[in-house]
């Protein structure tokens, strides 16, 4: 079975380790505190990583926490809602104040718990302590094969 990331790129079989990038990124500009990366199908491997890439640093004006967390469903969907649920409670991301620099985040199932369930479709919620002024950034999700 192949997998289709938010982009409809095709992907390996499941049990094949691989990054699914998720696709198309969210402008961060413009929009709210809240920031949806899509939920998007994934294999059912057991150790799965959600990286954050921030590619230009994200800035915004109320200092405070970003923070991740999981949400999940049976079928890909651009933002959570009743059928794709939050999952757990929220991470922090990065240190707290006005930006979180250029690099790499990552979360493992340390962070966020419900990464050693086989979730079908996963996607990722940002919150920022107010809406961004400037950055760019993505979110992937890697899957070790089993």
């Amino acid at each position: 079975m192949a997998y289709i990331d938010g982009a409809g790129n095709t992907l390996t079989a499941a049990g094949e380790p691989q990054e699914i990038a998720l696709q198309p990124a969210p402008a961060l500009t413009g929009g709210g505190a809240a920031t949806d990366y899509p939920c998007v199908a994934v294999p059912s491997g057991r150790f799965k990583t959600v990286a954050l890439v921030v590619t230009t640093p994200i800035t915004w004006t109320s200092a405070g926490q970003v923070t991740a967390q999981l949400y999940a469903g049976r079928t890909a969907a651009s933002a959570s809602d009743a059928n794709h649920p939050l999952r757990g409670a929220p991470v922090n991301v990065g240190p707290s104040g006005t930006t979180l620099l250029a690099g790499t985040y990552l979360l493992t199932q340390q962070d966020i718990a419900d990464l050693q369930s086989y979730l079908p479709c996963v996607g990722v919620r940002l919150v920022f302590p107010s809406a961004p002024t400037a950055g760019a950034a993505s979110v992937y999700v890697d899957v070790a094969g089993d």
